[in-house]
Protein backbone atom coordinates (compact mmCIF):
# COMPACT_ATOMS: atom_id res chain seq x y z
CA UNK A 1 0.00 0.00 0.00
CA UNK A 2 1.42 3.52 -1.16
CA UNK A 3 -0.26 7.03 -0.23
CA UNK A 4 0.85 9.82 -1.74
CA UNK A 5 0.42 12.94 1.29
CA UNK A 6 -0.02 16.19 -0.08
CA UNK A 7 -0.04 19.34 1.95
CA UNK A 8 0.40 23.51 1.72
CA UNK A 9 2.52 23.30 4.88
CA UNK A 10 4.84 20.87 6.30
CA UNK A 11 8.34 21.33 8.04
CA UNK A 12 11.07 22.03 6.22
CA UNK A 13 13.26 21.00 8.93
CA UNK A 14 13.45 19.07 12.16
CA UNK A 15 13.19 22.56 13.57
CA UNK A 16 10.46 24.15 11.98
CA UNK A 17 6.70 24.09 13.36
CA UNK A 18 5.36 24.39 9.77
CA UNK A 19 2.81 21.61 9.92
CA UNK A 20 4.38 19.70 12.27
CA UNK A 21 1.45 17.78 13.18
CA UNK A 22 1.63 16.56 9.34
CA UNK A 23 4.89 15.53 9.69
CA UNK A 24 4.25 13.73 13.07
CA UNK A 25 1.38 11.59 11.74
CA UNK A 26 3.19 10.93 8.26
CA UNK A 27 6.15 9.45 10.88
CA UNK A 28 4.22 7.29 13.03
CA UNK A 29 2.17 6.04 9.10
CA UNK A 30 6.21 4.94 8.47
CA UNK A 31 6.80 3.36 11.54
CA UNK A 32 3.27 1.64 11.26
CA UNK A 33 4.80 0.38 7.69
CA UNK A 34 2.97 2.09 5.14
CA UNK A 35 4.71 3.74 2.23
CA UNK A 36 4.31 7.42 2.38
CA UNK A 37 5.61 9.84 -0.47
CA UNK A 38 4.79 13.38 1.02
CA UNK A 39 4.09 16.35 -1.93
CA UNK A 40 4.83 19.95 0.01
CA UNK A 41 5.65 23.41 -1.11
CA UNK A 42 9.35 25.06 -1.89
CA UNK A 43 10.36 28.12 0.21
CA UNK A 44 13.14 30.45 -0.95
CA UNK A 45 16.03 27.45 -0.09
CA UNK A 46 13.99 24.09 -0.37
CA UNK A 47 15.45 21.32 -1.90
CA UNK A 48 12.88 19.25 -4.50
CA UNK A 49 13.76 16.06 -2.38
CA UNK A 50 14.49 15.45 1.09
CA UNK A 51 14.26 12.60 3.59
CA UNK A 52 12.74 14.04 6.91
CA UNK A 53 12.65 11.62 10.05
CA UNK A 54 12.62 8.59 7.20
CA UNK A 55 9.84 10.75 5.34
CA UNK A 56 10.24 10.95 1.62
CA UNK A 57 9.55 14.73 0.95
CA UNK A 58 9.29 16.17 -2.62
CA UNK A 59 9.25 20.16 -2.82
CA UNK A 60 7.44 22.06 -5.79
CA UNK A 61 8.88 25.52 -6.47
CA UNK A 62 6.22 27.73 -8.02
CA UNK A 63 8.02 30.62 -8.83
CA UNK A 64 11.29 32.48 -10.35
CA UNK A 65 14.05 33.56 -8.46
CA UNK A 66 13.44 31.20 -6.17
CA UNK A 67 13.69 33.92 -3.28
CA UNK A 68 10.42 35.11 -4.27
CA UNK A 69 8.76 31.85 -3.23
CA UNK A 70 7.11 33.83 -0.04
CA UNK A 71 3.55 32.17 -0.35
CA UNK A 72 3.41 28.71 1.47
CA UNK A 73 5.25 29.26 4.81
CA UNK A 74 5.52 31.22 8.04
CA UNK A 75 2.69 32.17 11.05
CA UNK A 76 -0.82 31.61 9.63
CA UNK A 77 0.30 29.77 6.26
CA UNK A 78 -1.05 31.08 3.22
CA UNK A 79 -4.07 32.87 3.83
CA UNK A 80 -2.12 35.20 6.88
CA UNK A 81 0.70 35.82 3.79
CA UNK A 82 -1.94 37.29 1.11
CA UNK A 83 -3.56 39.29 3.63
CA UNK A 84 -0.13 40.72 5.10
CA UNK A 85 0.94 40.85 1.32
CA UNK A 86 -1.88 41.19 -1.23
CA UNK A 87 0.91 40.86 -4.14
CA UNK A 88 2.11 37.32 -3.30
CA UNK A 89 -2.57 36.66 -4.70
CA UNK A 90 -0.12 36.32 -8.64
CA UNK A 91 1.44 33.38 -7.55
CA UNK A 92 -1.19 31.42 -6.52
CA UNK A 93 -2.31 29.79 -10.22
CA UNK A 94 1.19 29.06 -10.89
CA UNK A 95 1.08 27.19 -6.81
CA UNK A 96 -1.56 25.62 -8.07
CA UNK A 97 -0.48 24.19 -11.69
CA UNK A 98 3.00 23.16 -9.95
CA UNK A 99 0.82 21.44 -7.18
CA UNK A 100 -0.82 19.73 -9.56
CA UNK A 101 2.16 18.45 -11.60
CA UNK A 102 4.21 17.84 -8.95
CA UNK A 103 1.96 15.59 -7.06
CA UNK A 104 1.11 13.78 -10.39
CA UNK A 105 4.42 12.54 -10.94
CA UNK A 106 4.77 11.37 -7.39
CA UNK A 107 1.65 9.47 -7.14
CA UNK A 108 2.61 7.62 -9.89
CA UNK A 109 2.77 4.14 -7.79
CA UNK A 110 -0.26 5.49 -5.32
CA UNK A 111 -2.69 3.40 -4.36
CA UNK A 112 -4.58 6.38 -2.36
CA UNK A 113 -4.03 10.79 -1.63
CA UNK A 114 -4.26 11.66 1.59
CA UNK A 115 -4.62 15.23 1.36
CA UNK A 116 -4.52 17.65 4.19
CA UNK A 117 -6.69 20.92 4.51
CA UNK A 118 -10.50 21.23 1.75
CA UNK A 119 -8.22 23.16 -0.66
CA UNK A 120 -5.75 20.46 -1.42
CA UNK A 121 -8.36 18.58 -2.00
CA UNK A 122 -8.68 20.00 -5.33
CA UNK A 123 -5.72 18.59 -6.33
CA UNK A 124 -6.60 15.48 -4.72
CA UNK A 125 -9.43 14.95 -6.70
CA UNK A 126 -7.73 16.19 -10.04
CA UNK A 127 -4.89 13.69 -9.69
CA UNK A 128 -7.18 11.49 -8.82
CA UNK A 129 -9.19 11.08 -11.60
CA UNK A 130 -6.21 10.92 -14.03
CA UNK A 131 -4.89 7.92 -11.49
CA UNK A 132 -7.84 6.51 -11.11
CA UNK A 133 -7.78 6.05 -7.35
CA UNK A 134 -9.12 7.58 -4.40
CA UNK A 135 -8.63 10.41 -2.22
CA UNK A 136 -8.85 11.22 1.71
CA UNK A 137 -8.92 15.03 2.87
CA UNK A 138 -8.14 15.80 6.49
CA UNK A 139 -10.48 19.04 7.80
CA UNK A 140 -8.15 20.83 10.50
CA UNK A 141 -10.43 23.62 11.49
CA UNK A 142 -9.10 26.69 9.61
CA UNK A 143 -10.30 25.42 5.95
CA UNK A 144 -13.46 25.17 7.72
CA UNK A 145 -13.93 28.44 9.07
CA UNK A 146 -13.17 29.98 5.27
CA UNK A 147 -15.74 27.38 3.83
CA UNK A 148 -18.58 28.41 6.11
CA UNK A 149 -18.63 31.82 4.51
CA UNK A 150 -20.55 30.89 1.48
CA UNK A 151 -19.49 31.77 -1.84
CA UNK A 152 -17.21 31.02 -4.32
CA UNK A 153 -15.66 29.17 -1.25
CA UNK A 154 -18.52 27.35 0.12
CA UNK A 155 -19.18 26.27 -3.43
CA UNK A 156 -16.05 24.23 -3.95
CA UNK A 157 -15.57 23.56 -0.54
CA UNK A 158 -19.04 21.44 -0.94
CA UNK A 159 -18.15 20.35 -4.43
CA UNK A 160 -14.46 18.41 -3.31
CA UNK A 161 -15.61 17.04 -0.14
CA UNK A 162 -18.92 15.56 -2.34
CA UNK A 163 -15.75 13.95 -4.21
CA UNK A 164 -14.08 12.73 -1.42
CA UNK A 165 -14.05 8.65 -0.56
CA UNK A 166 -13.68 9.89 3.20
CA UNK A 167 -13.56 13.23 4.87
CA UNK A 168 -11.54 12.79 8.13
CA UNK A 169 -11.98 16.17 10.58
CA UNK A 170 -10.06 16.22 13.92
CA UNK A 171 -12.64 16.66 16.01
CA UNK A 172 -16.72 15.97 16.45
CA UNK A 173 -18.06 19.87 15.56
CA UNK A 174 -16.30 19.80 12.15
CA UNK A 175 -17.42 16.11 11.59
CA UNK A 176 -20.92 17.43 12.49
CA UNK A 177 -20.88 20.65 10.04
CA UNK A 178 -19.63 18.28 7.49
CA UNK A 179 -22.34 15.79 7.91
CA UNK A 180 -24.91 18.99 7.98
CA UNK A 181 -23.55 19.91 4.66
CA UNK A 182 -24.89 16.54 3.20
CA UNK A 183 -21.90 13.78 3.14
CA UNK A 184 -23.28 10.54 4.20
CA UNK A 185 -22.20 9.66 7.65
CA UNK A 186 -20.40 6.73 6.85
CA UNK A 187 -17.85 8.41 4.78
CA UNK A 188 -16.77 11.12 7.28
CA UNK A 189 -14.77 10.19 10.44
CA UNK A 190 -13.28 11.93 13.34
CA UNK A 191 -9.64 11.30 14.19
CA UNK A 192 -8.45 13.32 16.94
CA UNK A 193 -4.44 14.61 16.59
CA UNK A 194 -2.30 12.84 18.18
CA UNK A 195 0.50 13.79 20.74
CA UNK A 196 3.82 12.99 22.29
CA UNK A 197 2.97 10.83 25.54
CA UNK A 198 6.53 10.96 26.63
CA UNK A 199 6.43 11.88 30.56
CA UNK A 200 7.65 14.95 31.32
CA UNK A 201 9.10 16.31 34.36
CA UNK A 202 7.62 19.56 36.09
CA UNK A 203 9.18 22.56 37.60
CA UNK A 204 9.86 22.72 40.56
CA UNK A 205 8.10 25.70 42.85
CA UNK A 206 9.06 28.51 42.55
CA UNK A 207 8.92 32.06 44.07
CA UNK A 208 6.69 32.98 41.37
CA UNK A 209 3.04 32.20 42.25
CA UNK A 210 1.90 31.61 38.47
CA UNK A 211 3.76 31.24 35.36
CA UNK A 212 1.43 31.54 32.45
CA UNK A 213 2.88 30.54 28.80
CA UNK A 214 1.36 31.63 25.49
CA UNK A 215 2.24 29.37 22.54
CA UNK A 216 0.79 30.07 19.03
CA UNK A 217 1.12 32.60 15.99
CA UNK A 218 1.23 36.22 16.80
CA UNK A 219 -1.82 36.94 14.97
CA UNK A 220 -5.07 38.41 15.78
CA UNK A 221 -7.04 35.31 15.82
CA UNK A 222 -5.19 34.19 18.63
CA UNK A 223 -6.57 36.45 20.83
CA UNK A 224 -3.22 37.62 21.90
CA UNK A 225 -4.03 41.07 22.12
CA UNK A 226 -6.90 40.48 24.93
CA UNK A 227 -4.51 38.65 26.87
CA UNK A 228 -2.25 41.26 26.92
CA UNK A 229 -4.97 43.79 28.16
CA UNK A 230 -6.19 40.91 30.92
CA UNK A 231 -2.65 40.18 32.28
CA UNK A 232 -2.50 44.45 32.98
CA UNK A 233 -5.65 43.69 34.69
CA UNK A 234 -4.52 40.80 36.70
CA UNK A 235 -1.31 42.43 37.66
CA UNK A 236 -2.97 45.40 39.34
CA UNK A 237 -3.93 42.24 42.36
CA UNK A 238 -1.42 39.97 41.75
CA UNK A 239 2.19 40.75 41.07
CA UNK A 240 3.75 37.22 41.36
CA UNK A 241 2.32 36.71 37.71
CA UNK A 242 4.57 35.94 34.58
CA UNK A 243 3.46 35.30 30.94
CA UNK A 244 6.08 33.69 28.77
CA UNK A 245 5.04 34.03 24.72
CA UNK A 246 6.18 31.34 22.34
CA UNK A 247 5.66 32.47 18.57
CA UNK A 248 6.34 34.31 15.89
CA UNK A 249 3.72 36.40 13.70
CA UNK A 250 3.01 39.46 11.74
CA UNK A 251 1.57 41.12 15.10
CA UNK A 252 4.59 40.71 16.76
CA UNK A 253 6.01 44.22 17.10
CA UNK A 254 3.02 45.72 17.47
CA UNK A 255 2.56 43.62 20.76
CA UNK A 256 5.79 44.37 21.68
CA UNK A 257 4.92 48.05 21.76
CA UNK A 258 1.69 47.49 23.66
CA UNK A 259 3.58 45.64 25.80
CA UNK A 260 5.98 48.44 26.37
CA UNK A 261 3.26 51.19 26.68
CA UNK A 262 1.66 49.07 29.04
CA UNK A 263 4.48 48.99 31.33
CA UNK A 264 4.51 45.43 31.96
CA UNK A 265 7.90 44.75 30.21
CA UNK A 266 9.15 42.86 33.52
CA UNK A 267 6.05 40.32 33.63
CA UNK A 268 5.98 39.33 29.87
CA UNK A 269 9.13 37.66 27.86
CA UNK A 270 8.44 37.38 24.17
CA UNK A 271 11.00 34.58 23.50
CA UNK A 272 9.63 34.26 19.62
CA UNK A 273 9.40 30.65 17.73
CA UNK A 274 10.43 27.50 19.28
CA UNK A 275 11.76 24.12 17.36
CA UNK A 276 8.73 21.98 18.32
CA UNK A 277 10.60 19.70 20.58
CA UNK A 278 11.27 22.65 22.97
CA UNK A 279 7.74 23.07 23.42
CA UNK A 280 7.60 20.36 25.85
CA UNK A 281 10.56 22.15 28.17
CA UNK A 282 8.46 25.53 28.02
CA UNK A 283 5.48 23.61 29.26
CA UNK A 284 7.55 21.84 31.98
CA UNK A 285 8.66 25.27 33.11
CA UNK A 286 5.15 26.47 33.48
CA UNK A 287 2.21 26.35 36.03
CA UNK A 288 -0.71 27.13 32.93
CA UNK A 289 -1.62 27.25 29.37
CA UNK A 290 -3.34 30.27 28.04
CA UNK A 291 -5.10 30.40 25.01
CA UNK A 292 -7.35 33.07 24.32
CA UNK A 293 -8.38 32.56 20.78
CA UNK A 294 -11.09 34.15 18.41
CA UNK A 295 -10.64 30.70 15.69
CA UNK A 296 -9.69 27.71 16.18
CA UNK A 297 -10.11 24.00 15.18
CA UNK A 298 -8.62 21.49 18.14
CA UNK A 299 -5.58 23.30 18.63
CA UNK A 300 -2.94 20.44 19.21
CA UNK A 301 -0.92 22.26 21.81
CA UNK A 302 -3.73 22.05 23.85
CA UNK A 303 -3.58 18.46 23.83
CA UNK A 304 0.28 18.72 24.73
CA UNK A 305 -0.03 20.79 27.45
CA UNK A 306 -3.20 18.07 29.16
CA UNK A 307 -0.21 15.75 28.17
CA UNK A 308 2.23 17.68 29.98
CA UNK A 309 -0.33 18.21 32.63
CA UNK A 310 -0.79 21.34 32.56
CA UNK A 311 -3.89 23.08 32.92
CA UNK A 312 -5.74 25.05 30.55
CA UNK A 313 -7.16 28.42 30.16
CA UNK A 314 -8.88 29.05 27.10
CA UNK A 315 -11.66 30.16 25.00
CA UNK A 316 -14.74 27.94 24.68
CA UNK A 317 -14.80 27.67 21.16
CA UNK A 318 -16.45 24.13 19.92
CA UNK A 319 -13.01 22.10 18.97
CA UNK A 320 -11.69 23.46 22.49
CA UNK A 321 -14.93 22.32 24.68
CA UNK A 322 -14.54 19.01 23.11
CA UNK A 323 -11.51 18.22 25.09
CA UNK A 324 -10.93 20.58 27.47
CA UNK A 325 -13.97 20.21 30.29
CA UNK A 326 -14.43 23.01 32.26
CA UNK A 327 -13.55 23.21 36.37
CA UNK A 328 -11.97 19.60 35.32
CA UNK A 329 -9.08 19.86 33.24
CA UNK A 330 -8.97 24.06 32.72
CA UNK A 331 -11.05 26.82 32.71
CA UNK A 332 -12.97 28.12 29.31
CA UNK A 333 -13.36 31.67 28.87
CA UNK A 334 -15.64 33.96 26.75
CA UNK A 335 -13.84 34.49 23.12
CA UNK A 336 -12.95 38.34 23.35
CA UNK A 337 -14.02 39.01 26.75
CA UNK A 338 -10.89 40.73 28.54
CA UNK A 339 -12.69 40.89 31.87
CA UNK A 340 -13.61 37.14 31.91
CA UNK A 341 -10.15 36.05 30.85
CA UNK A 342 -8.60 38.02 33.77
CA UNK A 343 -11.12 36.67 36.18
CA UNK A 344 -9.96 33.34 35.17
CA UNK A 345 -5.82 33.74 35.13
CA UNK A 346 -6.42 35.27 38.93
CA UNK A 347 -8.36 32.09 39.79
CA UNK A 348 -5.19 29.97 38.45
CA UNK A 349 -2.74 31.80 40.07
CA UNK A 350 -4.77 32.17 43.44
CA UNK A 351 -5.56 28.19 43.62
CA UNK A 352 -2.22 26.30 43.13
CA UNK A 353 -4.10 23.54 43.83
CA UNK A 354 -6.49 23.70 41.52
CA UNK A 355 -3.65 23.72 39.03
CA UNK A 356 -2.31 20.85 39.92
CA UNK A 357 -5.68 18.91 40.04
CA UNK A 358 -6.97 20.19 36.79
CA UNK A 359 -3.33 18.98 35.17
CA UNK A 360 -3.05 15.57 37.13
CA UNK A 361 -6.96 14.97 35.57
CA UNK A 362 -5.90 16.35 31.99
CA UNK A 363 -2.71 13.84 31.63
CA UNK A 364 -4.88 11.09 32.55
CA UNK A 365 -7.36 11.57 29.91
CA UNK A 366 -5.20 12.20 26.57
CA UNK A 367 -3.57 9.02 28.01
CA UNK A 368 -7.32 7.16 28.55
CA UNK A 369 -8.23 8.88 25.05
CA UNK A 370 -5.34 7.13 23.33
CA UNK A 371 -4.16 10.43 21.30
CA UNK A 372 -0.48 8.86 21.34
CA UNK A 373 0.39 8.95 17.18
CA UNK A 374 1.05 5.71 16.46
CA UNK A 375 -2.82 4.90 17.78
CA UNK A 376 -3.79 7.83 15.91
CA UNK A 377 -1.60 7.07 12.32
CA UNK A 378 -3.13 3.22 13.14
CA UNK A 379 -6.79 4.67 12.63
CA UNK A 380 -5.73 6.38 9.35
CA UNK A 381 -4.11 3.42 8.02
CA UNK A 382 -7.12 1.66 8.85
CA UNK A 383 -9.41 3.76 6.44
CA UNK A 384 -6.73 3.14 3.73
CA UNK A 385 -6.55 -0.07 4.05
CA UNK A 386 -10.68 -0.40 3.85
CA UNK A 387 -10.57 2.23 1.01
CA UNK A 388 -7.54 0.58 -0.95
CA UNK A 389 -9.66 -2.71 -1.00
CA UNK A 390 -12.50 -1.69 -2.50
CA UNK A 391 -10.77 0.41 -5.18
CA UNK A 392 -9.02 -3.02 -6.07
CA UNK A 393 -12.28 -5.14 -6.07
CA UNK A 394 -13.92 -2.31 -8.30
CA UNK A 395 -11.44 -2.43 -10.78
CA UNK A 396 -11.52 -6.07 -10.92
Amino acid sequence: MKICMITTSFPRSLEDYSGIFIFRLSRALVSSGVDIDVVAPADQKSDSFQLLGECPVHRFSYFFPKRWQKLAYGPGGIPANLKQSPWLLVMVPFFLLSFFLKAYRVSRKANLIHAHWIYSGLIAWGVGLLRGIPFVVTLRGSDVVRAQKRGLSGFVSGWILRRAARVTTVNENLRDWVTAEGIPEERVICIRNGVELNERKRRDASSFTCRFLFVGNIVSAKGIQHLIEAIVLVLKEEKEVRLTLVGEGAERTFMEQRIREKGIEAFVDFVGGQPPDQIASWMSQSDCLVLPSLSEGTPNVILEAMASALPVVASSLPGICEIVNDRVTGLLVKPGDINDLAQKLLEMTRNRDLRRRMGETGRRIISEMGLGWDPVALRYKEVYQELCAASQESSI
